[in-house]
């Protein structure tokens, strides 16, 4: 997928925030490379409201991740993480 792929997807599926899939609350969708490498320092620059141009414009293909229990990550370092692409069948027909 493609940055601006990525981008509209997030912007289509933002009203799962906050919802729950699996127990798990949807707190946060990132675009991150294909290979999902840099995802920590991508929540960290996402978290502070920074740029992650600089890593992004490294790579070619994208995929956007669905952050659970934000708040938790942020108090653990540790994210529970999807690709959105990859449960969003399941999320829309658990609705």
């Amino acid at each position: 997928m493609t940055k601006l792929q990525c981008e509209d997807l997030i912007k289509k599926y933002e009203y799962l925030h906050m919802k729950t899939y699996k127990g798990k609350e949807i707190s946060a969708m990132f675009t991150v490379p294909i290979n999902h490498s840099h995802l920590q320092e991508i929540l960290y620059l996402g978290s502070n409201n920074k740029s992650v141009d600089h890593i992004l414009n490294k790579y070619d293909d994208f995929d956007v991740v669905i952050i659970y229990d934000y708040d938790r990550y942020l108090e653990t370092g540790i994210a529970t993480k999807d690709s959105l692409v990859s449960v969003l069948p399941d999320i829309l027909d658990a609705k």
